[in-house]
């Protein structure tokens, strides 16, 4: 979910990298750029005809929501999968509101209770996706960039004095790829 965004492409050009079947959704106006990133296939997630068409080729292994959306999307899905990665955690969200012992707990009880129900109802698990820099990781996308196998998707590029104009495209969403500051 979210193939035409910074993570979204990049998750793509990984899972292809590895010769994994990648499905994903995306816009109208990305589907040629998701196309092009290697998906086997892609669909307009405005279109519920389409969005409809992924039940033909289910059960997913994994569903991975890079939209942002969290376990919220999860629920409205129409399709079988067995795990669902979000990295759109309720972490820091209920840390702040909570406070720190309230707030892990609050965390803990909302990631139990929803893959209680989720096993229950649809059958899928619910994970967090959490970056962590790892030396490991960056070999490997270095290793793919050399070969041409990662491309970095780059949406937009501005100065340092042009850092408020940032954020607000930032801040509207529906980027393809990073927005990049020049810091000269």
């Amino acid at each position: 979910m979210g193939g035409s965004g910074s993570v979204g492409s990049l998750a793509i050009q990984l899972l292809k990298s590895q010769n994994i079947s990648v499905f994903a959704t995306c816009s109208d106006n990305a589907i040629e750029l998701v196309k092009n990133l290697g998906a086997d296939y892609v669909f307009d997630y405005k279109s519920s005809a389409e969005f409809e068409a992924l039940r033909n080729y289910g059960p997913f292994d994994i569903v991975l929501d890079c939209t942002g959306q969290g376990i919220e999307l999860a629920k409205k899905l129409n399709f079988q999968f067995r795990q669902y990665i979000t990295f759109s955690s309720p972490l820091l969200k209920n840390v702040d509101k909570f406070g720190i012992s309230f707030g892990m707990l609050k965390n803990i009880t909302h990631f139990i209770q929803a893959n209680m129900k989720s096993l229950s109802r649809k059958g899928f698990l619910l994970k967090y996706g959490f970056f962590m820099p790892a030396p490991q990781g960056i070999e490997l996308l270095t290793r793919l960039v050399n070969k041409n196998q990662l491309l970095p998707i780059i949406d937009s590029s501005f100065t340092f004095a042009e850092l408020p104009l940032a954020f607000e495209k930032v801040n509207r969403g529906h980027l393809r790829g990073k927005v990049v500051i020049t810091m000269s």
